[in-house]
């Protein structure tokens, strides 16, 4: 989240909406495949293949276990982050940083897809939770 609240401000600060508009898709595309996805596909495979096949201890199984729900955290923590972030940018005078026709449109609406990866990040975690049986 650093990285994107760091590359976001620089990008904000060129005052070009297509440069917004070309790593707000790339940001998101990159979050929600190898972020969310990654956690997503251990979680299914993890509770899939060792937590229900009974060839773990207790201990392993424990451990299994610790690292879902750490995978979740990081997934809601992740989802809180990103729809803040986007909304300290939509709370800024965008009008004033993107003066000329359709820019501070174009920026808004690039910010405010980023913001609702925070929904896709709630859906993956409802899927998750409900599918999932210790």
């Amino acid at each position: 989240m650093f990285v994107l609240h760091k590359v976001l401000d620089r990008a904000m600060g060129t005052g070009d909406s297509e440069l917004i508009k070309t790593i707000s898709a790339n940001s998101r595309r990159i979050l929600d495949l190898d972020f969310a996805g990654v956690i997503k596909r251990r979680a299914t495979i993890d509770s899939q293949r060792t937590l229900l096949s009974g060839k773990t201890d207790d201990v392993g199984r424990t451990e299994k276990i610790r690292a879902f729900v750490s995978g979740l955290n990081n997934l809601d923590i992740s989802g809180e982050n990103v729809l803040a972030l986007s909304q300290n940018y939509l709370r800024g005078d965008l009008d004033s940083l993107f003066p000329f026709g359709n820019q501070s449109r174009t920026a808004r609406v690039a910010l405010v897809s980023i913001g609702n990866l925070k929904e896709k990040f709630d859906s993956y975690l409802h899927v998750l939770c409900c599918n999932y049986k210790y």
